[in-house]
């Protein structure tokens, strides 16, 4: 159910007030939200999966992307064992985060640069 609602909420959000362009806002949202379906069951894959997502790089921010995130990786570490997944799991989404981040940055200052 949440995730449903956050998934209708992002895709509303990408569509009014568009954060990439339409096609990439949609699988970036679907992409992030839908693996809280599972979060209780599977933990891990559902965290590695959403943040597998943050190496798009985005023209805006994604109001409910943090909600998203922090419900993902509460369930992380409440509901994953071993602890070696949860710190490799959260190793790798911060990694997809910052390279997500670079690659924004990167393609923002090249589309800023006069021919």
């Amino acid at each position: 159910m949440l995730a449903a609602l956050l998934t209708a909420a992002g895709l509303v959000q990408a569509v009014v007030a568009p954060f990439a362009p339409l096609v990439v806002a949609i699988v970036f949202v679907l992409g992030t939200t839908l693996p809280l379906a599972c979060r209780q069951v599977r933990p891990v894959e559902a965290a590695a999966i959403s943040a597998a997502f943050w190496v798009i790089p985005l023209d805006g921010f994604p109001v409910l992307g943090f909600v998203t995130a922090a419900l993902v990786f509460s369930a992380l570490g409440a509901w994953s064992r071993p602890t070696a997944a949860v710190v490799a799991t959260t190793a790798c989404a911060t990694a997809c985060g910052i390279a997500g981040t670079l690659l924004a940055r990167r393609s923002r200052s090249r589309s800023s640069v006069p021919c």
